[in-house]
This record gives C-alpha cells, sequence and structure tokens, in this order.
C-alpha cells in the first residue's frame, strides 16, 4: 500500500515533489490524469481554498508499474535522471533516494 502522501496530496505538494515543473505544466498534467481516472480532485476547504489530489482505484493499480519503471531509471539510467548521474534506490517507506555506488 503506498504511503498517504503518494495517494492524497494538495498541489502545493505536489509542486514541491515534482522539483523543476512549473505550476501551468503540472496542473496541465493534473488535468490529464483526472480525464485518464487515474487522480480524482477534491475540494477540502473553501476558505482558504484547499485542493486535493488523490489516486482513483485506477491509479493505485498503476503505482507498482510506475514503481518498477521508477527503480529501473534510477539504477540503470542515472545519467540522464539525475545531474550528478549517479544511480538511486528508492525507499517507500521513507520517501527518500539512496545514492549507489
Amino acid at each position: 500500500m503506498p504511503q498517504k502522501g503518494l495517494v492524497s496530496s494538495e498541489f502545493s505538494q505536489l509542486q514541491e515533489r515534482a522539483k523543476g515543473i512549473n505550476s501551468k505544466i503540472l496542473s496541465v498534467r493534473l488535468k490529464e490524469l483526472q480525464r485518464a481516472s487515474i487522480l480524482k480532485k477534491s475540494v477540502v476547504s473553501v476558505e482558504p481554498v484547499r485542493i486535493e489530489y488523490t489516486l482513483t482505484e485506477k491509479g493505485k493499480q498503476l503505482m507498482p508499474i510506475l514503481a518498477a519503471a521508477m527503480r529501473f531509471s534510477m539504477a540503470n539510467l542515472a545519467e540522464s535522471v539525475f545531474t550528478d548521474g549517479k544511480p538511486r534506490a528508492f525507499d517507500a517507506s521513507s520517501g527518500q533516494f539512496t545514492k549507489r555506488d
């Protein structure tokens, strides 16, 4: 089961995690994921406005596939994925990347 932060997040949290993506592009991608029924957008509070994005069942089913692709690219395509080109592993329980030598 993915951690809560991977299942449900606010826009600002998603933007913080997706370093290097501007807010307009992130917004477009989130809308595409909503149309594909991978994410659900919910208004959590009106004042201040808080919007939360939650994985749908379809989105949760996609997580193991994305995790496998992420592990593969971090280990085998590090020069394309990371600025320092060093392979990494991902610890899902902590949400941390660790460099591998």
